[in-house]
């Protein structure tokens, strides 16, 4: 080895003197070894390495908060899911006709008052047809009877209901066109068979049915367009106080009758003018007519 002062070359191992200066060997050993140590630490401080301790702690900060976040979004979905499943078994426990009424359900609708036993004064003090001058509205077109009402037919029939939005003539001259008529209910039997086949249907929908008005009397009408059978007046099928034969609401003639069925009291009749759609115009998207086939 060399000393490290004057550079002589010294020749025993683990000398503690230079010979050639006289340094100390042991002394400077020491501090070249100390040198070199804190050059090393010094080195690894500024070597570039990353700090692992740090970088674990701020992925666990990361992973916490995307936990916390996952698990609020798993509470919210449930919630939603509760809440959505709960609403479907409310709706599914209401009965078809507390979910759709009829556009008869409320009685301001239509010109009649259930708290007055169903019943609307007209504004006039009309007579025949239900104005001042008895004459009928110009747009009328319900036949007026000439002769008395004919026996009711004997029939086997059929029966197919449709829903469009016509007025209560146009839908009975669809029928006819068919080789039917706007069904007629000349026995119990048959009204019972087809309110039970529109019951399917729910409370939304009113249908025009066969009868027409011939002065204050209602009777029913065939495929050829006349009346027959006794008056229909009387029948307990009515709504309260109907027939009335006039609308003061609306002003207009009521010459035609329509069933509807309400939620507490089942199926009624009611008279309405043959342009129902425009008396009552939130009846749209909401007639039905059923045909009668012989």
């Amino acid at each position: 080895m060399k000393c490290p002062v004057c550079g002589k070359e010294i020749q025993q191992d683990g000398a503690e003197f230079c010979t050639g200066c006289g340094a100390n060997l042991k002394e400077v050993r020491t501090n070249t070894a100390n040198t070199v140590n804190n050059t090393d630490n010094i080195n690894n401080v500024y070597s570039g390495e990353p700090n692992n301790s740090g970088k674990k702690t701020n992925m666990m900060i990361v992973g916490g908060i995307i936990g916390f976040l996952l698990l609020l979004l798993v509470i919210v979905t449930l919630f939603m899911c509760f809440s959505v499943a709960k609403l479907i078994d409310n709706k599914n426990d209401q009965t078809p006709s507390e979910q759709e009424e009829s556009v008869f359900s409320d009685p301001d609708d239509y010109g009649f008052d259930d708290s007055d036993n169903g019943y609307t004064e007209p504004d006039n003090d009309w007579h025949s047809y239900g104005n001042d001058s008895g004459e009928r509205d110009a747009d009328s077109e319900v036949e007026v009877m000439t002769e008395p009402p004919t026996e009711p037919p004997t029939k086997e029939s059929t029966y197919q209901v449709y829903f469009e939005d016509l007025t209560w003539s146009e839908a009975r001259r669809k029928c006819e066109s068919m080789g039917g008529h706007l069904v007629t209910f000349d026995t119990e039997e048959e009204w019972n068979k087809v309110t039970n086949m529109l019951s399917g249907y729910g409370t939304k929908y009113t249908y025009y049915i066969g009868a027409g008005r011939v002065d204050n009397d209602y009777y029913w009408i065939d495929g050829s367009g006349d009346f027959y059978g006794s008056s229909i007046n009387n029948s307990s099928h009515w709504l309260a106080g109907e027939p009335t034969f006039y609308d003061s609401s609306t002003g207009k003639l009521e010459d035609c009758v329509a069933i509807f069925r309400r939620a507490n009291t089942g199926w009624l009749w009611n008279d309405i003018p043959d342009d129902y759609a425009n008396a009552a115009p939130n009846a749209y998207g909401k007639i039905g007519y059923i045909c009668e086939f012989n």
